[in-house]
């Protein structure tokens, strides 16, 4: 039987709730694989829709994405914030970019 997907786009799922065993199904085709045989397979991330492959850290999540599609984590005052993927770019960025940016926003 031929695989219907070119690329499958793997999603954890709970397999028996008696067991907790879990499992990643592909949701536009009937394919389910477990954990470890999942690894080294290519998926299309949930975020961006890019291939990736499925590594142990991104087989972490239910829904597995590449690690820039991920929002970063900073500390601030003591407390964990996550930092949405649109303004990652902004936090690159150095200080001398944005007063150059402004200046030329001004013209001069």
């Amino acid at each position: 039987m031929a695989n219907r997907c070119q690329v499958h786009k793997y999603k954890r799922i709970v397999l028996s709730e008696r067991t907790g065993t879990e499992v990643f199904k592909c949701v536009n085709c009937p394919r389910f694989l477990k954990r470890e045989l999942a690894v080294g397979e290519k998926s299309t991330c949930w975020q961006c829709g890019d291939e990736l492959t499925l590594t142990m850290e991104n087989t972490q999540y239910a829904k597995p994405t590449h690690v820039e599609c991920r929002g970063k984590k900073i500390m601030v005052a003591g407390e964990k914030i996550i930092i949405p993927p649109s303004l990652n770019k902004a936090l690159e960025k150095k200080e001398k970019d944005d007063i150059d940016e402004f200046l030329d926003t001004l013209g001069i």
